[in-house]
């Protein structure tokens, strides 16, 4: 195993992951070169077995007897290295397929040492991003990941991409004769949602706050199921639940409804001031009664009206508005209270009123149309009856 005279640039785990995807797509090459030199940084007997075995498919390639004797001086190491467990039995299996192949190569005049090759300037790069690629220098051809390539020495230009990733360029510096080790683990996209409802409407995700309606731009989140609520005092709240890819673009349109405590404070509400109205109304009415009664009996004070019998046409209609004004004044203080209790609960209903619990939103439908808020009020004096329904 040819060591470099001086220790190089990287990472012992960045080297050992480059040398484990080199190995995959089958450049074992750039694999020995990474796995070597995450040896000299760090000697661990793993690393051996990993030389062992990338020297072993290397001379499958070229058929360099050389390969085979460093193969079996891993294996033989990483034995002797690791006394129990670890891959002792693939180890030992290896070499039971090795040393025969050595004996006879050996024979043949062939299990040469490998001659010493000038390290060649190699870049490893990876991602964990499905469907990764790499475009290099400034070209056209994007190469899929993970990838080893054999570079000049010095700067060079990368970009990566990935569909639903957001692209990452990156300038490196590439060592001479070394592995230069890279991973990216690009960006997710954001999936884009706007969202749109009545003004003041809270906007939550999976239970945090993003604002209130209307929002300034659409929300960007993290692909996967999202639980959107929209939510109002004294409205009916409305539960999506959106499976967002990376990068994609979704909107939602909340129609919020009353609450039925919504529905009922306002119908206390109208009931109470139609109550409070019809007060007023006869109050008014008692009132001219009352103004009717005092002006015959001014007139009868002053001699104006003299009745010969104890019956009379004036002192008739001096009874009757006295009779009158007192009814529509008990009427008018009944409904007056009943306005007061009505425009108070109404009053108190309408402040308490908070959003609704969460309930899904209909999956394929528009949410139905609730029956309008009814109220009826009825109140009945001496034979009359005063009914409003709204």
């Amino acid at each position: 195993m040819a060591a470099p005279q001086a220790k190089p640039p990287g990472d012992a785990r960045d080297l050992f992951e480059a040398g484990q995807s080199s190995y995959k797509i089958g450049d074992f090459k750039a694999a020995i070169q990474a796995f070597e030199q995450a040896y000299v940084i760090d000697p661990r007997p793993a690393l051996l077995f990993s030389i062992g075995q990338a020297h072993r498919r290397q001379y499958a390639i070229d058929n360099r007897a050389g390969h085979v004797a460093v193969a079996i001086k891993s294996f033989k190491d990483y034995l002797a290295k690791v006394e129990t467990g670890g891959r002792r039995a693939d180890a030992a299996l290896a070499l039971n397929e090795l040393q025969p192949l050595a004996l006879t190569l050996e024979i043949e005049g062939k299990l040469q040492p490998l001659e010493p090759e000038e390290p060649e300037t190699r870049l490893v790069i990876s991602s964990p991003s499905q469907g990764a690629e790499v475009l290099l220098d400034g070209g056209t051809e994007r190469k899929p990941l993970p990838l080893a390539v054999v570079l000049t020495p010095g700067r060079h230009s990368i970009v990566i991409s990935s569909p639903g990733y957001v692209e990452e360029k990156r300038e490196i510096e590439v060592a001479r004769g070394a592995v230069t080790a890279l991973d990216f683990p690009l960006e997710p996209l954001k999936a884009m949602v706007a969202v749109d409802g009545p003004s003041g409407a809270e906007v939550t995700v999976d239970g945090r706050s993003l604002g209130s309606l209307p929002l300034a731009a659409p929300l960007q989140l993290e692909a996967g199921p999202r639980r959107i609520r929209v939510a109002l005092s004294g409205h009916e709240s409305y539960l999506e639940t959106l499976e967002l890819g990376r990068g994609e673009s979704a909107s939602i349109s909340a129609g919020l409804e009353w609450t039925g405590q919504r529905k009922l404070a306002v119908g206390l509400l109208i009931g109470g001031g139609a109550l409070f109205a019809g007060g007023a109304a006869t109050g008014a009415i008692a009132i001219v009664n009352h103004l009717e009664a005092s002006s015959i009996r001014a007139d009868m004070d002053a001699g104006q009206v003299v009745c010969r019998t104890g019956s009379c046409e004036p002192l008739s209609d001096y009874n009757a508005s006295l009779a009158t004004r007192d009814t529509l004044t008990v009427a008018s203080s009944v409904l007056f209270g009943a306005s007061v209790l009505s425009l108070g609960g109404g009053l108190l209903l309408y402040t308490l009123d908070g959003p609704s619990p969460e309930r899904p939103a209909p999956p394929d439908a528009a949410p139905a149309q609730a029956a309008p808020a009814s109220l009826e009020v009825s109140a009945g004096f001496g034979g009359a009856r005063l009914t409003a329904s709204f």
